[in-house]
Parts: structure tokens; C-alpha cells; sequence
């Protein structure tokens, strides 16, 4: 082991038997699965505006990652968009109160 932590053998199979690592296996598939619905219709040729974009996909997506607290773009200021963030995150509902 030459002072590591974990042996090779662990970190190449034994952690797959981890009560850790199945439920995030078991949660990636279940997030994985939601962004193939979400993208299921979008093709090369799909045309979507930004109000559509954030709708059909970039929420879902932030939903399907528990993201549900957000705001959407707050009123712009006089000198243009660029600092104005396009959504606003927060962990808890009370951050976002």
C-alpha cells in the first residue's frame, strides 16, 4: 500500500460494494434517465429560443439535479445584461425567503 489510504483492490472493485456507492449509482441512473427525457426531443435541427431553452431544458435539468429554489433573471440594470445572472440558486427555501 506504500501509505495510501485505500488498497487498489478496494478502489477498482471492493467500493462497488459500498452502501455509498450503489445509492449513488442508483441516483445517477435515475438523473441520467430524466436528461434523456428531457433531450429526447431536441435534434441538430431543433430551433429554441431562450425563454424555450430554459423552460424545456435547462429547468427540468435543475430539477432533475433538486435544484427547486431558484429566480429567474431579475430585472436588468441601465447599462445592459451582463452582469445580471440569468437564475439565482439556493439550497433551502428559507436562503431563497
Amino acid at each position: 500500500m506504500h501509505g495510501q489510504l485505500f488498497t487498489s483492490d478496494f478502489l477498482r472493485e471492493g467500493i462497488r460494494e459500498t452502501p455509498g456507492w450503489i445509492a449513488a449509482e442508483k441516483d445517477f441512473g435515475a438523473f441520467r434517465e430524466s436528461v434523456r427525457r428531457i433531450f429526447s426531443g431536441v435534434t441538430a435541427e431543433t430551433t429554441l429560443n431562450e425563454a424555450q431553452t430554459e423552460d424545456e431544458i435547462i429547468l427540468p435539468v435543475l430539477a432533475a439535479l433538486g435544484w427547486t429554489q431558484h429566480l429567474r433573471q431579475q430585472t436588468a440594470n441601465r447599462t445592459g445584461r451582463q452582469d445580471v445572472p440569468d437564475f439565482l440558486l439556493f439550497a433551502t427555501p428559507e436562503s431563497k425567503t
